[in-house]
This record gives C-alpha cells, sequence and structure tokens, in this order.
C-alpha cells in the first residue's frame, strides 16, 4: 500500500466513523508512522546482487529479489 493510499484511508476512517469516538491517540500513532514512511527512502538492489538474484526460473528470480528487497528496507 504506497504512502499516498494510507493517508486516504485515515482520512476516509476519521471522516465516517465518528461515532462511537475515535482512540484519539491510536489516530496520532497511525499519523506518525505515516510521517515515518515518508522518511525512509527505498534501497534497492547494486548491480552484485540483482547478478545474485538471477535463477533458473522466473518464480525463483522473483522470489529471491522479494527476499532481498524486504530484507533491506526492513
Amino acid at each position: 500500500m504506497s504512502i499516498e493510499a494510507m493517508k486516504q484511508a485515515l482520512e476516509t476512517l476519521l471522516l465516517h466513523y465518528e461515532h462511537p469516538p475515535i482512540n484519539v491517540p491510536v489516530i496520532e500513532e497511525l499519523r506518525q508512522a505515516i510521517a515515518d514512511a515518508e522518511k525512509r527512502k527505498w534501497v534497492g538492489l547494486t548491480d552484485e546482487e540483482k547478478g545474485w538474484c538471477a535463477a533458473p526460473t522466473y518464480a525463483e528470480t522473483i522470489e529471491r529479489v522479494e527476499a532481498k528487497l524486504k530484507e533491506k528496507n526492513a
């Protein structure tokens, strides 16, 4: 989910769910999490890592790329 989608979801939640009252600290935590996500810079693969990710099948290559990107951007 993109950061913009998260912002829109939060605003929609606030707009449509006034009763019962929403827990304000939780909303502030969500806003902070979105702000933190906006500050993080995406880290891609180096040329060496791209070579390492190559596999005999597309599915294996995708799995390796996905695992490496999750590891680098966690």
